[in-house]
């Protein structure tokens, strides 16, 4: 009698808790629609505080540092499921970003997620245009001012 008290107490507490969850990932995606994103990322990662997981609240917490140009969180939490071992931890999505975003590309970390790929390209026309396009336009311009 006991052992069935306990699990109905357990089952209608974890019951409570995804719901206040559901409705704290409904309250954060508001937030994200109203251009609120780092409140709508701060209720996202509650829900990660309160032990919850799952691949719509990695992909809306991505996202919502997309829009605020944080780019290593960003590609971390659209990765870190799917490459745990590559984007295990904010410091090494960052060398990814870096890597990527100046053209490098050594190749050895790749998305594989949609949103990851999505997101790559986005960071590769940047970096062809931060950083690749301006440094031909500079070598040229010193070429031309050491031939003269």
């Amino acid at each position: 009698m006991n052992r069935l008290l306990l699990i109905i107490l357990l089952n209608s507490f974890l019951g409570i808790s995804q719901t206040n969850n559901e409705s704290i990932f409904y309250n954060g995606v508001e937030l994200y629609n109203q251009g609120e994103y780092q409140k709508a990322i701060s209720q996202f990662e509650l829900i990660i505080e309160n032990g919850e997981h799952s691949d719509a609240l990695y992909f809306n917490l991505a996202n919502s540092y997309y829009k605020i140009n944080d780019l290593a969180n960003s590609i971390y939490y659209f990765e870190k499921d799917l490459q745990p071992e590559e984007f295990g931890s904010v410091p090494q999505a960052l060398w990814w970003s870096v890597v990527t975003l100046t053209s490098v590309g050594y190749g050895d970390v790749t998305p594989n997620s949609t949103g990851g790929k999505v997101f790559t390209s986005i960071i590769l026309f940047l970096g062809i245009g931060l950083v690749s396009v301006p440094s031909a336009i500079l070598v040229s311009a010193f070429s031309k001012a050491s031939k003269k």
